[in-house]
């Protein structure tokens, strides 16, 4: 909601500042002198006024717009089945999907095949993304690294592409619960070993 009428900010804040120091420098005068910066000040105060009224009133406009255009959004996305908006959709989609907290970064293609099935085409991290190397802390508080077991590190990486996809897969249905069918697609290397480890 659009915040009350109310002088805050910066504006405010300097017209203050700059008040109170005129207002010392008046308490040095005598007589006339006074009166003089008085009515030298009261141009320049009045200006100070004037812009943060204007600042003040910008700021609320700004905030009534934002207000006006999430309703807007609300809206459209309150009536996203009946209008059947699949590029309202998969816009919602694609932000949420952008904003999750995954173990590795990756990237992902949204298809809608009609508003109720959607195909998740999601590239999937390599098996250079998983390290090579535990770090452990000891019983003397000391930072250790020790090598991965190629059988661990093999397992930690097929685990992390799956996770991934269920999580992707998860968060569709959460975001946009009148999806009936999700699909997902991505390649995940399989590590080849032999004398040590290579791909």
């Amino acid at each position: 909601a659009i915040a009350p009428q109310q002088w805050l900010g910066f504006p405010i804040l300097a017209l203050a500042a700059y008040w109170t120091v005129r207002c010392s420098q008046v308490a040095r005068c005598r007589g006339a002198a006074a009166q003089q910066l008085l009515l030298a000040q009261q141009p320049v105060y009045a200006r100070l006024l004037s812009e943060a009224k204007a600042a003040h009133a910008a700021e609320q406009e700004a905030a009534r717009v934002a207000y006006d255009d999430a309703e807007a959004l609300r809206a459209r996305l309150r009536a996203i089945e009946t209008s059947e908006d699949a590029d309202l959709a998969s816009s919602v989609l694609e932000v949420e999907l952008s904003n999750e907290d995954l173990p590795v970064a990756i990237a992902f293609d949204i298809h809608f095949d009609g508003l109720h099935r959607v195909l998740l085409a999601i590239d999937l991290p390599g098996y250079a993304a998983i390290p090579e190397s535990n770090t452990l802390v000891t019983k003397t508080g000391k930072l250790s690294e020790r090598p991965m077991a190629i059988r661990d590190r093999s397992a930690l990486y097929r685990d992390v592409c799956a996770g991934i996809v269920l999580r992707l897969v998860h968060e569709t249905y959460r975001v946009l619960p009148f999806v009936q069918k999700v699909t997902a697609q991505g390649l995940a290397e399989r590590p080849i070993h032999a004398a040590g480890e290579a791909r």
